[in-house]
């Protein structure tokens, strides 16, 4: 089992947004991005290691849709919202990022 660290970053503004690991809804909530740390919201989920298909699907925005992100062990996957193209911005690392 390896470990996935989800973060929803910078440019949420009180949109809903619902994740899906695997074709599997696993996070729905409203989020508005703290300014002063750039975060909105985050959480955590076991999965098997291997590549995973992520997908982020922001309510009333063309932004979203899935990524195919390979786990293993600990995996940290950062979105942000890019509002002025309506895409999502992808960041994947091995290391947690700063604010966690």
């Amino acid at each position: 089992m390896a470990q996935l660290h989800v973060a929803l970053r910078e440019g949420f503004a009180g949109e809903e947004v619902v994740v899906s690991v695997d074709g599997r809804e696993v996070f729905r909530d409203r989020v508005t991005t703290r300014l002063q740390i750039g975060l909105a919201s985050s959480f955590d989920l076991d999965v098997a290691e291997g590549d995973r298909e992520v997908a982020v699907d922001i309510g009333g925005s063309e932004a979203g849709g899935p990524r195919t992100v390979p786990v293993a062990g600990q995996t940290w996957v950062g979105v942000s919202l890019i509002r002025d193209r309506a895409e999502l911005d992808w960041t994947v690392s091995d290391e947690p990022f700063g604010y966690v």
